[in-house]
C-alpha cells in the first residue's frame, strides 16, 4: 500500500519528494481526485517531479499511485458505510452519527478556528453581506441570511445562477462581504461568482469541506469543515453547527437591536394570534370537534 512504500523511502527523498509525500499523508482524499497537473499547482512543484517521485518509491508512474490511493479511499468509503448499516439499533446509529459530529468538531476547534475569526472579523466590517450555497444549500443561505437581517445586518442571499450572480454583482460595492457555502456540492458555477467578486474589491470567504472546488480556489480565506462520517456519506452537522455559530458571532455584535427585534416580533404574533380569536372568518375555517 502507498503508506507503506512513503514511509520506506521518506529519510532518502529529495525535499521536493518529502513535499509530495507529505501531502498524500496528509490529504489522501484530496490527493485520490487531482491529476498530475493540479497536484503539482497544489505543492509547488513541477509536473514531472510528481511523475519522479511515483517512480522513486516504487511504481511505474503517478498512474499506478492515483489508484491505489483511489482503491483505499474507496475502500474506506465502503468500510464506514458497513459499519452503520451493521449498527445493532436506531439509537447505536444515532451514537455512531453523533460521535463522528463531535470529532468533526473537535478537528476543526484544532486547524480551523483562526480562519474562523478572520472571517468573523470581514463579516462584521463589511457594509453589506451576500451570501449563497448551490443545491440545498442555498435554503441554509437564505436562513443565515434572513436572521442576520432580523440582527440589522444588511444581509442577502441569492441562488448562483447566471441571472441572480449577474444581478448581484451589479450591486455589490468594494468592502462588501461574500460568504459561499460551498460543502459536498458541485461548485463551478459559484467558482465564477468568487473571481468576479474578488475583481470588484468584494471580501471573498468560502465554507466547504475540501480545497478542491472553484470556491475555494478562488477565494480570499477559505474555511474547511471536516465532514467525516460513518454512512459514507459527508455528515454536515459539524458544518451546521458553524454557520449557527456565525450567525451567532455576527448577532452579537447588535444585541440590543436583536433583541429589540425578536420583542417586536413577538409582540406582534401575539398580536396576531389575539386578532386571528376574535375573527369569525377565522372561526370558520377551524376544524370542528364532536361534542
Amino acid at each position: 500500500m502507498f503508506q507503506e512504500q512513503i514511509r520506506q523511502y521518506y529519510d532518502s527523498l529529495t525535499p521536493g519528494f518529502r513535499k509530495l509525500a507529505d501531502f498524500i499523508m496528509d490529504h489522501t482524499l484530496d490527493a485520490a481526485f487531482l491529476t498530475v497537473t493540479e497536484i503539482s499547482r497544489r505543492v509547488g512543484v513541477d509536473p514531472a517531479t510528481v511523475v519522479r517521485f511515483a517512480q522513486e518509491i516504487g511504481y511505474s508512474g503517478y498512474r499506478e499511485l492515483s489508484h491505489e490511493i483511489k482503491h483505499y479511499v474507496r475502500d474506506q468509503v465502503t468500510t464506514t458505510y458497513r459499519k452503520s448499516v451493521e449498527a445493532e439499533s436506531e439509537e447505536a446509529l444515532v451514537h455512531q452519527l453523533l460521535d463522528s459530529t463531535r470529532q468533526n468538531l473537535a478537528d476543526f476547534s484544532m486547524t480551523e478556528t483562526a480562519k474562523l475569526g478572520e472571517a468573523l472579523r470581514i463579516l462584521k466590517q463589511a457594509p453589506r453581506v451576500w451570501i449563497t450555497g448551490e443545491g440545498p444549500q442555498q435554503a441554509i443561505a437564505q436562513f443565515l441570511a434572513r436572521m442576520l437581517q432580523v440582527a440589522d445586518i444588511q444581509a442577502r442571499a441569492f441562488a448562483p445562477d447566471m441571472l441572480n450572480v449577474a444581478a448581484a454583482l451589479s450591486k455589490m460595492e468594494p468592502g462588501d462581504a461574500l460568504l459561499v457555502l460551498a460543502i459536498s456540492v458541485p461548485d463551478i458555477d459559484s467558482g465564477y461568482l468568487v473571481r468576479m467578486a474578488r475583481e470588484k474589491g468584494v471580501h471573498t470567504i468560502t465554507i466547504a469541506d475540501n480545497t478542491l472546488g472553484a470556491p475555494a480556489h478562488e477565494a480570499e480565506l477559505v474555511v474547511l469543515v471536516p465532514t467525516a462520517g460513518e454512512t459514507g456519506i459527508p455528515n454536515t452537522g459539524a458544518a451546521l453547527a458553524i454557520i449557527a455559530l456565525i450567525w451567532e458571532a455576527l448577532a452579537g455584535t447588535t444585541a440590543a437591536k436583536t433583541a429589540e427585534s425578536f420583542a417586536a416580533y413577538n409582540e406582534y404574533l401575539s398580536e396576531i394570534l389575539e386578532l386571528r380569536t376574535h375573527t369569525a372568518a377565522y372561526e370558520a375555517i377551524l376544524p370542528q370537534t364532536k361534542d
